[in-house]
C-alpha cells in the first residue's frame, strides 16, 4: 500500500521510522553524493514548467490578481505581499542568477503515493519521471508540501486560520539547521503529526547538504510545490492556504512583512 495510507493510520513515531529508512538507508546513495554547483535556482524551480496557468486559477478561485501589490488573507484579517506578482516579475528577474549550492540525484516528485511498503515495511520508491540532478534538498521540500497541504484538516475559515499561524511558525527559521516552532493553535492532532514530520525532512535536508545552512534553496524548491497546489484538484480552502503560504515564503524571500 501507500505510504500515504500509513501516515494516515499509524503513530508518528512509526512514520518516522519509515522516514529515516527512506531518507537516510534507500535514497543515501543520491542524497550522499552531493556536487558543490552554480545554480540557477530560479530558473530550476519555476512551477510554471507543469502548471502554466497557475496564476489564472489564483484570480478565478480566489480574486488574487497577480498584478496587485498584497493580497489579503480575510481569516486572519491581515495581508501579504502577493506571491504571484512575485512569481511572474521577480522569478523572470532572477532567472539567470547563480547560487553555489549543493545537487544531486533527486527523485523530482518524491510523495507518499510514490512509496509503497509491504507487510514487513519494506518501502519501495517508484516514478521515476522527474529523476535527475537538481538542488539536493528537493526532495525534502516535496514532501513538506503534502504533509501541510493534504493531511490537516481544512474543513473551515478557522482551519485555513490556524493552518497560516503554522505556517507562519514554520518559517520563522533562519537556518536549515533551526527546528521550527510549531504556532498551531487549533485541536487537530494531525497537525502535531505533520510538524514532527516536517521537522524530521528539514534536518536530513540540513544533513544532505553538509550542513549548509541557508535557508533559500528550500524555500525556493518548497515555493514550486506550494505554488503547483493552486492548479491541483482540491478542495478551495487546502489551495488558498497553499496561496497565503507561497505569500509567507515570498515574505522571507524580500524581507517584507504581513501587516
Amino acid at each position: 500500500s501507500w505510504l500515504q495510507d500509513h501516515y494516515h493510520r499509524r503513530p508518528v513515531e512509526e512514520i518516522q521510522e519509515l522516514y529515516a529508512r527512506l531518507y537516510t538507508q534507500i535514497l543515501k546513495p543520491w542524497y550522499g553524493q552531493p556536487r558543490w554547483e552554480a545554480l540557477k535556482l530560479y530558473e530550476d524551480h519555476t512551477p510554471f514548467r507543469l502548471f502554466p496557468h497557475l496564476c489564472e486559477h489564483a484570480q478565478r478561485d480566489f480574486g488574487f490578481s497577480p498584478t496587485a501589490e498584497r493580497i489579503e488573507c480575510e481569516e486572519l484579517g491581515i495581508t501579504f505581499a502577493n506571491p504571484f506578482r512575485f512569481l511572474l516579475t521577480e522569478y523572470a528577474a532572477r532567472k539567470n542568477k547563480t547560487q553555489l549550492w549543493y545537487q544531486c540525484v533527486t527523485h523530482g516528485d518524491l510523495n507518499p503515493r510514490n512509496i509503497l511498503v509491504d507487510e514487513l515495511d519494506n518501502l519501495y520508491v517508484i516514478d521515476f519521471s522527474e529523476t535527475r540532478l537538481r538542488n539536493a534538498v528537493s526532495d525534502f521540500a516535496r514532501m513538506e508540501t503534502v504533509l501541510k497541504f493534504e493531511t490537516p484538516r481544512v474543513e473551515s475559515a478557522d482551519d485555513v486560520a490556524r493552518l497560516v499561524e503554522f505556517e507562519m511558525g514554520l518559517a520563522e527559521i533562519k537556518s536549515l539547521a533551526d527546528v521550527p516552532p510549531n504556532r498551531y493553535k487549533g485541536n487537530d492532532p494531525r497537525a502535531e503529526k505533520a510538524h514532527r514530520a516536517i521537522c524530521q525532512l528539514r534536518h536530513y535536508a540540513d544533513v544532505a547538504t553538509l550542513f549548509e545552512t541557508d535557508p533559500t534553496p528550500y524555500w525556493l524548491a518548497l515555493l514550486e510545490w506550494t505554488f503547483s497546489v493552486l492548479s491541483y484538484d482540491l478542495i478551495p480552502l487546502r489551495r488558498k492556504y497553499a496561496a497565503y503560504s507561497a505569500a509567507i515564503i515570498c515574505e522571507k524571500l524580500t524581507g517584507q512583512q504581513h501587516h
